[in-house]
């Protein structure tokens, strides 16, 4: 377990919070590292916690009827989670599973602590409905895009959130922290890694992607 919580007040969280309550905040939270590959909670083991991301990258995932791995969500720097639903009514059956996929330090809380931080902060409320409302939004894009899209049409949908979410805005580009898999990708859209290896090449093609010297991704979103 560790001590410090620097980088445990970043995020959407926090957005027009005073610094009087983000102390108040980061006093309940507890900073827990964890190695590539470990799970940091599945269905079977924890109680109800809310986590916020302070470095590495996190894996939501759950197992389809034949036994496939589906990844859900991942989570980069900054962004939130948790191991049961996002609701303060009595906790649901749950059946996510929560990794590691670097190394990574993650800040966590019990969700009855919350609350009580919740009751208490009204901004903060208004700071998890907002964030809540986003994921609800994603999924409903998700499932949209799964009915009435081609492949590489999903996949420039997945690639563009990502960019906008936990990208580094260059101005002309966005640049995606952390390693991007062709699996990862598969998983995300409902497609094989196949398709999505074609996909890429297409859309590398026609100029939406592209990697810099780091290898980093490099995502071109026209801007507004």
């Amino acid at each position: 377990m560790l001590n410090n919580l620097d980088g445990c007040d970043k995020g959407q969280l926090y957005h027009n919070l005073k610094p009087d309550e983000i102390s108040h905040v980061l006093s309940s939270l507890i900073s827990k590292e964890y190695k590539k590959g470990q799970t940091v909670s599945s269905s079977e083991n924890a109680p109800a916690k809310i986590f916020i991301l302070k470095k590495g990258m996190i894996e939501i995932s759950q197992l389809s009827k034949e036994g496939k791995k589906v990844i859900i969500e991942i989570v980069r720097p900054g962004g939130i989670f948790a191991n049961t639903s996002f609701s303060f009514e009595e906790d649901e059956e749950y059946s996510d599973f929560v990794e590691a996929t670097l190394p990574s330090i993650v800040c966590e809380i019990s969700k009855d602590d919350f609350k009580k931080l919740v009751s208490k902060i009204p901004q903060l409320a208004i700071n998890y409905i907002n964030i809540i409302g986003l994921k609800l939004t994603m999924s409903d894009v998700r499932i949209r895009d799964l009915a009435l899209l081609d492949i590489k049409s999903r996949l420039k949908h997945e690639l563009t959130h990502m960019a906008r979410t936990v990208g580094f805005d260059k101005g002309e580009y966005y640049v995606i922290r952390g390693k991007v898999t062709h699996e990862d990708l598969a998983s995300i859209i409902g497609a094989s890694r196949e398709t999505v290896t074609k996909a890429l090449h297409k859309l590398k093609d026609e100029g939406f992607i592209d990697h810099d010297k780091l290898n980093r991704l490099i995502v071109r979103i026209k801007k507004m």
